[in-house]
């Protein structure tokens, strides 16, 4: 199959305090292995409903995600999950939220690691989506790529790619932002935090670090931040480092 576990709800709608009981499905302690990101079609978890209305709303418990081209997938009614103590490893995009039907609202994390061998932290397709994320993202080549429908992305705490190629880090380190770096999931959209969409924000409220073991600052990126549409921002509320 093409998903490793999918927490879904296909009944039909019930009424009155029922339509909230979803809120009680949960998973814990798991380590969710994948075949590796390079083999397509894959993804480690996927969070849908088949009913309007009827999304799984799921919490998520020191859960490991690692090996898959899409580590968390948001798809049809994915929305209001938590994900708690949880680590993302090894993959092209840590967290999507797909296009899809009444999908994107209110998803959190709170002490979370996204860390080496992740091309995309986030990304958020067509949707009005809002992630609220608390935790660290090391050593990665992109943080966010946002395209279509306005999204809201949150982050509190550690943000830490490398500046430069450190060869012995397996290319991890942050997209030049040319238009043209083929390293990037999206083609085309090559920023560090690349922002589309009417009225999309991304906020960074912690420590932004470009870390120096690749190499001194400047480095060679054009745009490490690119904002694409007028009425979008990108709001940096911490401190900076060695950009």
């Amino acid at each position: 199959g093409t998903t490793c576990l999918r927490l879904t709800n296909t009944l039909a709608a019930p009424s009155g305090a029922n339509q909230y009981r979803t809120k009680l499905h949960s998973i814990s302690r798991l380590d969710i292995s994948g075949p590796g990101a390079a083999v397509t079609s894959k993804a480690g978890l996927v969070l849908d409903s088949d009913t309007a209305g009827m999304g799984p709303r799921a919490s998520i418990d020191r859960v490991f995600i690692h090996g898959f081209p899409v580590l968390v997938d948001m798809q049809d009614q994915g929305y209001l999950a938590n994900f708690h103590d949880c680590e993302f490893y090894d993959a092209l995009i840590a967290y999507r939220q797909s296009s899809g039907s009444d999908a994107g609202e209110n998803v959190r994390f709170s002490g979370a690691n996204i860390i080496h061998s992740t091309d995309l932290a986030f990304h958020l397709i067509d949707n009005t989506s809002e992630v609220f994320f608390e935790g660290s993202i090391d050593y990665i080549k992109q943080l966010c790529v946002i395209t279509g429908a306005p999204s809201r992305l949150f982050i509190s705490g550690h943000v830490e790619p490398r500046g430069s190629n450190l060869v012995s880090d397996d290319g991890n380190y942050v997209v030049d932002g040319s238009g043209s770096d083929v390293r990037a999931v999206v083609s085309g959209k090559d920023s560090f935090i690349d922002i589309d969409g009417n009225g999309s924000l991304v906020v960074i409220d912690g420590w932004f670090d470009i870390n120096n073991s690749g190499g001194v600052a400047p480095y060679a990126y054009d745009h490490l931040v690119k904002v694409r549409h007028a009425n979008s921002k990108f709001i940096l509320r911490g401190s900076a480092q060695n950009w």
